[in-house]
């Protein structure tokens, strides 16, 4: 199994979790053959791509058209998430992410012409990965420096946003609310 992966940073952190074969690049021009794989996954990437149809494109051209697994957040379903009322700008800056489930499923039925199907999981409360909500259950997890290098939202929150979210977070952990 490969992962393409643009980021250095990702690829190492990557190494250490998973046993895949890491290569540079990025999903909008995969380094590979077409129809070198069966199959295609992409996890939580699909909206930090430049060119989201473009990285639909390769993927299918490197499994010669499929399948492939998508996961990603349904950005208006996870508004209600907890963590929102401590950040919440958070909302604010995943409006601006492209694709949300309407836009894929257009272009997937117009575009790629090839079958859609949708459905939803839940995150467990033990997961290794630290991603914007995969710490629901530990919200202690969420004032850790390195948990939140992590996430790229916390990346584009002004620095007093942060900085309050996480006091008022931090109270409230202390204070078992």
């Amino acid at each position: 199994m490969w992962a393409v992966e643009p980021s250095a940073v990702m690829r190492d952190q990557g190494k250490e979790s998973f046993s895949l074969s890491w290569h540079e690049g990025r999903a909008e021009d995969l380094p590979l053959l077409s129809g070198d794989f069966d199959a295609a996954v992409m996890t939580l990437c699909i909206q930090h791509t430049s060119d989201w149809c473009r990285a639909l494109q390769e993927a299918m051209r490197v499994t010669d058209q499929g399948p492939l697994v998508i996961f990603m957040f349904d950005i208006k379903f996870k508004h209600d998430f907890w963590l929102f009322e401590y950040f919440p700008e958070l909302v604010v800056i995943d409006a601006t992410l492209k694709p949300d489930l309407h836009d894929l499923k257009t272009f997937v039925g117009c575009e790629l012409e090839c079958s859609f199907y949708l459905d939803s999981f839940l995150l467990s409360q033990d997961l290794s990965d630290h991603f914007l909500c995969a710490d629901w259950a530990r919200p202690q997890n969420y004032l850790r420096a390195d948990i939140q290098a992590g996430i790229s939202p916390f990346h584009k929150l002004a620095e007093h946003a942060r900085s309050e979210g996480l006091e008022r977070l931090a109270r409230d952990i202390n204070d078992g609310r």
